[in-house]
């Protein structure tokens, strides 16, 4: 029977270019096929997006997003696995030709999906189709890339000779050279220098040294003129530059730099349990540097030895900042789970298992204050002051109280 209007279940004649399969076997696997192709997306539209659009026709299988092959970013266009043909026809009937993030979507029939198919065949890295735009979409990146191109090499050629142009009205070259903004034909050699912010204020702001001719004009005529930078001692611009440059990058010039207050360090992650690693920070947090490298000199554990290595490579480091070795306290010692180490286990009688090996790493905080027997022996202290301040500070006794210390009632009942 024949028909007016194509269905819209058909599929269209595109064929991939680079199949390694025949027409005929194409046309075969798309008589069989699930996989659809969706083009014309917007680079911002996301997989959960497509996902609910295509899920209404049927369960999808698989997303697989296209991609940009340089910037591994989307680029417009995806492909959507269903669990039979069926479904993947009734998106191309209720789903082609649909809005989707404010822009129409075409969905076509392919063969099935090979990995590698993702990336975009452009030669930026995107869709083809995106060379050659020559129209603006904000959807898809502004401009095509062969235009964004055009547009770069143009703008770059006119700032080129805007310079040129510049130089050449301001006196400092001659004829501006064919190509660069003028239509001089004759061959232009110029000069470059770069100057710092520091050494033009220092050059054109410094007071110029008049000449013995001009200073005994202006003591006879009462006015003194200044004379320009290239007669000062037979100096050039060059040469004054390069004083300013000096001027300007000596030592006391430069910014101090603040004095360290701490010192962080860490090892990697190793295999040992996070609570042993507990059981030595607890060990040497609170101490100096050197009595925690003397403590695990001294531990019997295990990861004792790679603490000590890095607690002895912290303290040096610590040193070198310019913190004092005398009064460096370990401030903060704490402990992080990393990765389980996955092993296999024989068993016998053919069985294995997995093993899983935990591992951690520890923290230490290296500054300048008090240990902790120091901050003991100051809470004792305090509390000890407290005490006698407490009994000798009461109401009515004291210095200067009206009741003396002596036989004063402590405790006791009161009838």
């Amino acid at each position: 029977m024949t028909t007016v209007c194509q269905s819209l279940s058909s599929y269209s004649s595109y064929r991939d270019s680079r199949s390694q399969l025949s027409v005929p076997k194409q046309l075969d696997n798309l008589g069989e096929s699930s996989t659809v192709y969706v083009g014309n997306l917007s680079f911002f539209t996301t997989e959960e997006q497509i996902y609910e659009l295509f899920s209404r026709v049927g369960g999808v299988k698989r997303i697989i997003m296209g991609l940009d092959r340089n910037n591994k970013t989307p680029c417009g266009f995806c492909f959507v696995e269903f669990f039979h043909h069926d479904q993947a026809l009734s998106s191309l009937r209720y789903i082609s030709g649909t809005k989707l993030d404010e822009r129409i979507v075409r969905a076509d029939l392919d063969p099935g999906f090979l990995d590698g198919r993702q990336y975009g065949r452009g030669k930026s890295g995107g869709q083809v189709r995106d060379e050659y735009r020559e129209d603006f979409d904000s959807g898809r990146g502004g401009w095509g890339h062969l235009k964004t191109r055009q547009e770069m090499e143009d703008s770059r050629q006119k700032e080129q000779d805007d310079l040129y142009r510049g130089d050449h009205e301001e006196g400092r070259g001659g004829d501006v050279p064919s190509g660069m903004g003028g239509g001089g034909d004759e061959h232009l050699q110029l000069r470059h220098a770069s100057f710092s912010l520091p050494s033009l204020k220092s050059l054109f702001n410094a007071p110029s040294k008049p000449d013995d001719a001009d200073a005994a004009a202006a003591s006879s005529s009462s006015s003194s003129a200044a004379t320009p930078p290239e007669t000062e001692a037979g100096k050039g611009l060059f040469d004054l530059a390069r004083e300013s440059e000096a001027i300007v990058g000596r030592p006391e010039a430069r910014r101090v730099q603040k004095q360290a207050t701490f010192h962080k360090s860490s090892t990697a992650n190793f295999k040992t349990s996070k609570r042993k690693l507990n059981d030595l920070s607890r060990l040497i947090v609170g101490r100096t540097a050197d009595e925690g490298v003397l403590q695990l000199q001294v531990s019997p554990k295990k990861p004792a030895t790679r603490l000590l290595s890095m607690l002895a490579l912290a303290r040096d480091h610590a040193i070198a900042k310019g913190l004092n070795r005398d009064k460096l306290v370990i401030a903060q010692a704490w402990t992080s789970q990393g990765p389980s180490l996955k092993r296999l286990d024989i068993k016998g009688r053919g069985r294995r298992g997995i093993k899983h090996h935990p591992s951690s790493k520890l923290h230490i905080l290296l500054a300048e204050g008090e240990t902790e027997e120091e901050r003991r022996r100051q809470r004792k202290k305090d509390q000890w002051r407290a005490s006698v301040r407490g009994v000798c500070e009461r109401d009515g006794t004291g210095v200067g109280k009206s009741r003396p210390l002596i036989n004063q009632a402590v405790g006791g009942w009161k009838w």
